[in-house]
């Protein structure tokens, strides 16, 4: 099953000194078994405060270059499905959009 959750924005500095904003757009890919998907959409407000918190403690990969590499975006977000669900429960994640624009 997918789930949609709502944009995430990332806001970064290049080397240059100036602020972007990545805006990705993105579905958790759900194993459908026992109650998982009732599980994930339950856990979305604490989901989204996770990934929120984890795309902006440490700058991401190509932060600097003004070009962040979303297999970065997509492992921080899977890690913390995995923290807060537990592994398996959450497989994928699938990235339907990235915007970068300025901050």
């Amino acid at each position: 099953m997918y789930i949609k959750i709502d944009p995430v924005h990332i806001a970064f500095t290049r080397e240059d000194g100036r602020q972007r904003q990545l805006i990705v757009m993105f579905t958790l890919e759900v194993e459908e078994r026992g109650s998982n998907v009732i599980d994930v959409h339950e856990a979305l407000p604490r989901l989204q405060e996770a990934f929120w918190h984890s795309l902006h403690a440490t700058p991401l990969p190509g932060a600097e270059r003004g070009a962040i590499e979303l297999t970065a975006v997509k492992d921080r977000i899977l890690a913390e499905t995995d923290r807060l669900l537990g592994h398996d429960v959450v497989f994928d994640v699938l990235i339907r959009d990235a915007r970068n624009v300025a901050g």
